[in-house]
């Protein structure tokens, strides 16, 4: 299977979803539909370590790629993840170029980073594939960091110049939250936010990523330079699919009495 950070590489965007509920075979769904990956949120999401666990496993077997948000910016996060097999590591609520690095010397081993080095870890195949793996894992892993508060769009130009960063990914709604216009995600603040991170992204030869939940908008996000783009989170497509069912079958009902 391609490494998403291969995958970003080697295409104009890569579609992935966010999954919050905690429920692994979301994963497998999503690969099988056509994602390039999903994001196991344990930052904000429903699941526990065993769930992050299955669900890399399933989005695996269904053959997209899984990346981790972790809590935060600390290395047992970093080690966990990848050492269950991760393809990347999302850190939320990085604010300086000094955290950014950090994040890098967590992600990669010796002597790019302080990585812990495990021989038998689920993405080392249990240390049948250890060779590979150690040959390709510093440069192919992916990671992303979010961008959400004021303080880090003030230091964005120096966040993207840390080499290691791969992605600057905006979090809307901490954004606006932070910027004093909560989830107003139509303010022309957080659109001057989006077209800043792109051009920062561009500047420094890296990527740019964003969430939406509006396919309308998908068109636009591209043009302004967006390329891993995750569409939706499970969470969001179950509950506008209940609502759905609901309100037919409300409908429904409501004829009948006419």
């Amino acid at each position: 299977m391609e490494w998403i950070k291969n995958k970003l590489q080697n295409a104009d965007f890569a579609s992935g979803l966010f999954l919050n509920l905690g429920i692994a075979t979301s994963a497998e769904i999503a690969g099988r539909a056509g994602l390039d990956w999903v994001l196991i949120d344990t930052e904000h999401g429903s699941g526990d370590f065993n769930t992050m666990v299955s669900t890399i496993q399933s989005a695996r077997l269904g053959g997209t790629s899984p990346v981790v948000r972790i809590v935060n910016n600390e290395i047992e996060h970093f080690k966990r993840a990848l050492d269950n097999g991760a393809e990347g590591i999302m850190v939320p609520q990085i604010n300086t170029a000094q955290e950014a690095e950090l994040a890098v010397r967590y992600m990669k081993y010796p002597p790019d980073g302080i990585r812990g080095l495990t021989r038998t870890c689920r993405a080392s195949g249990f240390g049948f594939e250890i060779k590979e793996y150690l040959e390709k894992a510093n440069n192919d892993l992916l990671l992303v960091v979010q961008i959400e508060t004021g303080t880090a769009l003030a230091n964005m130009d120096e966040i993207a110049a840390v080499e290691g960063v791969d992605v600057l990914f905006l979090g809307p709604s901490d954004l606006s939250c932070d910027l004093g216009i909560p989830c107003d995600l139509a303010h022309p603040q957080l659109h001057q936010a989006m077209t800043d991170i792109c051009k920062t992204a561009r500047l420094h030869n890296k990527k740019a990523g964003i969430l939406i939940k509006d396919k309308s908008v998908l068109e636009q996000i591209i043009g302004m330079g967006f390329s891993l783009i995750a569409l939706s989170t499970d969470m969001s497509i179950v509950k506008s699919g209940i609502q759905k069912i609901v309100e037919d079958f409300k409908s429904a009902e409501h004829q009948k009495t006419l």
